[in-house]
């Protein structure tokens, strides 16, 4: 059974000893986990919600196995995205860097359920008011799965548009993130694969620069993936690209690092 209404969230969802959110579902715990996402002058414009998996004996499981993998569900995969999507934004929403961007990955799956239960957008959207985070600060990241229904996940990143939140594509180069999926979806935001940033650094400079192409040809504002050190910063700094994440400028913490801030 997907989890639909909020009585069967809270029925998942607690508090750890740290006052963080976190959610148990079939013998795991979810835990929050925020990335930086920087802008040229190395100010904090966003950062992205990630998931960590544990068993109950502490086990940590990947999350691209977790959601790439046969050996779970569907249902679970979807049930665990929308715990996790619920633990996040209560944990922005008590830190005090909530009034940036707070980037959540969206499976395609997850975005067509969306579509056949149009209330859940409704549910969002009111939760996000309630925790007053405004609704365009939210980037909906739509992973590089490939999508069963390329119709319902358009009109799912249509739905979600309505309402105010922003869209993205993410690992751009990866997998279904390609350029039809650009023309599919119009996003807000490209966010490029690290594969692209390390084909640049290496000499093949090609597909980065014809992602920028269709960045541009989109309208879409550009995020760097996987910048690992300065030489990379810089390199990346000179293409003019609008955002950067990497382990370079921040890693995943629970608590999201105390440094200058752009809000917006």
């Amino acid at each position: 059974m997907i989890l639909t209404q909020r009585h069967q969230f809270d029925k998942h969802i607690s508090i750890d000893n740290a006052g963080q959110y976190i959610a148990h579902y079939k013998q795991m715990t979810l835990r929050s986990v925020f990335q930086p996402i920087f802008s040229r002058e190395k100010r904090i414009v966003g950062v992205e919600a990630l998931v960590r998996i544990y068993t109950n004996g502490q086990r940590q499981i990947r999350p691209d196995l977790f959601f790439h993998s046969d050996q779970f569900n569907q249902i679970d995969q979807i049930n665990v995205e929308l715990l996790s999507r619920a633990i996040h934004v209560r944990n922005f929403s008590n830190s005090p860097f909530k009034n940036i961007r707070l980037f959540l990955n969206l499976l395609p799956s997850v975005g067509q359920f969306l579509v056949q239960n149009e209330s859940f957008s409704t549910r969002l959207s009111t939760r996000i008011n309630e925790l007053n985070i405004r609704r365009p600060q939210i980037v909906m990241e739509i992973v590089e799965q490939h999508s069963e229904d390329n119709e319902l996940l358009k009109e799912a990143t249509q739905t979600l548009s309505n309402y105010g939140f922003h869209i993205a594509v993410d690992d751009y180069g990866s997998h279904a993130s390609t350029s039809e999926r650009v023309d599919l979806i119009t996003p807000d935001i490209i966010k490029f694969d690290r594969t692209l940033l390390n084909k640049y650094m290496s000499g093949d400079t090609t597909p980065l620069l014809d992602a920028i192409t269709v960045a541009q040809n989109a309208k879409a504002k550009t995020v760097v993936e996987g910048i690992e050190t300065e030489q990379q910063f810089e390199a990346m700094k000179e293409l003019n690209l609008n955002m950067y994440q990497g382990y370079f400028l921040g890693t995943p913490e629970r608590v999201i690092p105390r440094v200058q801030l752009a809000c917006g």
